[in-house]
C-alpha cells in the first residue's frame, strides 16, 4: 500500500499542474490518477477522474485514451457490483481497440470481457474471448498475461462442469506462477476442483 499511496500522491500532484499540456496528455495523467485511486479502494475518485479522462480523450479523438478510460470505468463498475454495466464498458473499449495496433490493451480487454461474460453466465462468449486473449498474449510474448488468462479459463471450465480441463489449466498456470499470490491462487483453484470432485481431504 505504501507504493500505491506514494504513486497516488504524485499523480494527484500532476493533475494540479497539467492544465497547460495537451488534452491527450492530461487524459493520461487523469487515467493514472484513477488507476491508483481504484487500487486503493477510492472508487468515487477513480470514477470521477476516469470520466474526465474519457471526456478529454473523446474531445480530441484519442482512441487509445478513450478505450483506457472505458476500461477503468468498467473496473470501477464491477467493483461497485454493477456487473452488466462493467461488461458493457469493457465491450465498448474492446470494439475501439480491435482495429488498433495496441496488443497489450487489446489482450487485457479481451480478458476482462471474457471474465465478466463468464460471471454473467455467458460461458460461450467467455471462452471465445479468453481463448483469443490467450493467443494474443502468447503471440506478443507477455510475461504475465498467459497465466492471468488461463486462470479465467480454468474458472469457466469448472463452472461448465469440466473439472479435468479446469485442473489441466490450473496446473499449466501453476508452472507460470511468478509470485506468492499467483502460487496461492493456483493452489486455491486446484483445491476448489478437489472439493467439486468430492476429494475433501485432498482439498
Amino acid at each position: 500500500l505504501g507504493r500505491l499511496t506514494e504513486g497516488q500522491s504524485w499523480t494527484e500532484r500532476a493533475v494540479t499542474v497539467c492544465s497547460t499540456v495537451s488534452a491527450s496528455q492530461r487524459a493520461t495523467v487523469l487515467w493514472e490518477t484513477g488507476w491508483f485511486a481504484r487500487q486503493l479502494g477510492n472508487l468515487h475518485r477513480a470514477k470521477e477522474v476516469a470520466r474526465e479522462s474519457l471526456a478529454l480523450a473523446r474531445g480530441v479523438g484519442d482512441d487509445l485514451a478513450i478505450a483506457k478510460a472505458l476500461y477503468l470505468l468498467g473496473w470501477v463498475a464491477e467493483d461497485q457490483g454493477e456487473l452488466a454495466q462493467g461488461l458493457a464498458l469493457h465491450e465498448e473499449a474492446l470494439r475501439i481497440l480491435l482495429p488498433m495496433n495496441a496488443p497489450y490493451w487489446t489482450a487485457h480487454s479481451l480478458y476482462h470481457v471474457g471474465r465478466l461474460s463468464g460471471i454473467c453466465g455467458d460461458f460461450a462468449a467467455a471462452e471465445r474471448h479468453l481463448e483469443e486473449a490467450l493467443a494474443r498474449c502468447r503471440q506478443e510474448g507477455h510475461r504475465y498475461g498467459p497465466g492471468l488468462v488461463m486462470s479465467g479459463m480454468a474458472v469457466i471450465a469448472l463452472k461448465r462442469g469440466d473439472p479435468a480441463r479446469a485442473a489441466a489449466l490450473w496446473q499449466e498456470r501453476l508452472g507460470l506462477a511468478w509470485d506468492a499470490f499467483g502460487l496461492r491462487f493456483c493452489l486455491e483453484g486446484l483445491a476448489e476442483i478437489a472439493v467439486a470432485c468430492g476429494e475433501h481431504e485432498r482439498a
